[in-house]
């Protein structure tokens, strides 16, 4: 995979003493990157107003939810030009757009989340342990039912062992909270990576894509300049995810239903809904009959089975 561009903007001569050289990288994996900075040289103004934040981790400024989508290439060109403003080098490296690549980077973006959140629960779940066995066994040194008693020596020594007590667990159910807050979330992003690979969420998603692919031609009717550029940019990537969804909902096996397998009176099977009368047949949309004076409206690619009436014969149905 290949790179699609690169271009130097070089600084003026009257900084070139002064900044150094910056590398703006986007890659399908790893979305984009700056490289190339240091502390106090001039460049954090720049990178913040552009939305990068410094990663501890990896020892560069990243854009926010880059990882696994196309380039933005009108903020990275803005920041290539305030760092230049500055007196900065700097190289732009943009890896060719691969939609395959990109899907897999976000769900092994997803397992690290969701990898992460479980290791923050297993952590706190040991905080929560180790702060309930000390209340446990700052207790068990006091007789049960034991009162405090008031004016005996040991009233001082019986109410701080209570007040540890109590604090130990505060912090053990402040500790179960949080696990049970990143275990949900771990949960939460391991759905929604799944999701992501279900024919149905893909179909959904190619249906926003094509009206966004639609959006983009009524534009192009009145754009000019570089504005056309852009958006020819933004119509090849569309086409790129459109075709990757497609297929990959083709390998999945699951039938895509379109309006001449339907007609008014059939049966169809909606994810997560069960069957439903067919009212009407759309271009786009099936119309299922309601408990009320409306009918709901659902795309072709929700289907997920379908029948015939009774006194014909049934069509196919996914598994």
């Amino acid at each position: 995979m290949g790179i699609a561009q690169s271009s130097t903007l070089t600084a003026p001569e009257r900084n070139s003493e002064t900044a150094g050289h910056i590398v703006i990288a986007h890659t399908n994996e790893e979305g984009t990157l700056v490289s190339g900075t240091s502390r106090g040289d001039g460049s954090r103004d720049a990178l913040r107003a552009s939305g990068f934040r410094w990663s501890g981790n990896l020892g560069v400024w990243y854009m926010r939810q880059s990882r696994g989508f196309a380039p933005r290439h009108e903020r990275i060109d803005s920041l290539a030009v305030a760092l230049r403003t500055v007196g900065f080098t700097v190289t732009v490296d943009i890896e060719q757009y691969d939609p395959a690549s990109t899907f897999q980077a976000r769900q092994d973006a997803s397992d690290e989340r969701a990898e992460a959140h479980a290791g923050r629960a297993e952590k706190e779940r040991e905080r929560y342990g180790a702060r309930r066995d000390a209340a446990n066994a700052i207790v068990a040194m006091i007789p049960m039912g034991q009162p405090i008693l008031v004016g005996h020596h040991s009233e001082r020594r019986h109410r701080r062992d209570l007040d540890r007590h109590d604090r130990n667990m505060r912090k053990a159910i402040e500790h179960n909270r949080n696990a049970d807050r990143a275990a949900g979330r771990s949960d939460s992003v391991r759905a929604q990576a799944e999701a992501r690979q279900s024919p149905v969420v893909m179909g959904r998603k190619v249906a926003r894509l094509q009206a966004e692919q639609r959006q983009l031609e009524r534009r192009l009717a009145g754009a000019t300049g570089e504005h056309v550029e852009r958006l020819r940019a933004r119509q090849h990537v569309l086409e790129e995810d459109v075709a990757f969804l497609q297929e990959a909902i083709e390998r999945s096996g699951v039938r895509v239903y379109t309006r001449a397998d339907i007609q008014k009176g059939d049966l169809v099977q909606l994810r997560g809904r069960g069957w439903q009368l067919v009212v009407k047949a759309n271009p786009k949309t099936v119309a299922v009959k309601t408990p009320y004076s409306w009918t709901d409206k659902h795309p072709y690619h929700e289907i997920t089975g379908h029948r015939r009436p009774a006194n014909e014969p049934e069509a196919s149905t996914d598994a």
